[in-house]
């Protein structure tokens, strides 16, 4: 499986957040490997790309896209679903250990 450069993979996270309507301005801040997204005026949200790259590069090539769309979640405004079914790919399970109850 041959995975992207960590360049090229922010790019292409950049691009899925432009095509999903988020019209602000992208910037790669390398030394953290995070998109920061916002005006220079204002304080910039940061997205980290780490887990994402890494998740990104585990799975096989026919699951990238799922994983990518997932993460984007974390940086745009997304609807939640009237339907459990439409939800599902998005839901990720949380344990817990028994003293957390």
């Amino acid at each position: 499986m041959i995975a992207p450069s960590r360049e090229d993979f922010a790019e292409l996270m950049s691009d899925l957040v432009s095509a999903s309507g988020v019209y602000q301005v992208l910037r790669l801040n390398r030394k953290q490997f995070a998109l920061e997204i916002g005006s220079n005026d204002s304080d910039p949200r940061t997205f980290h790309l780490e887990n994402a790259y890494n998740e990104y590069c585990r799975v096989p090539f026919a699951e990238r896209p799922l994983v990518m769309q997932r993460y984007l979640g974390a940086v745009i405004e997304v609807k939640i679903p009237d339907v459990l079914r439409d939800a599902a790919p998005r839901l990720f399970p949380l344990l817990q250990t028994r003293s957390f109850f």
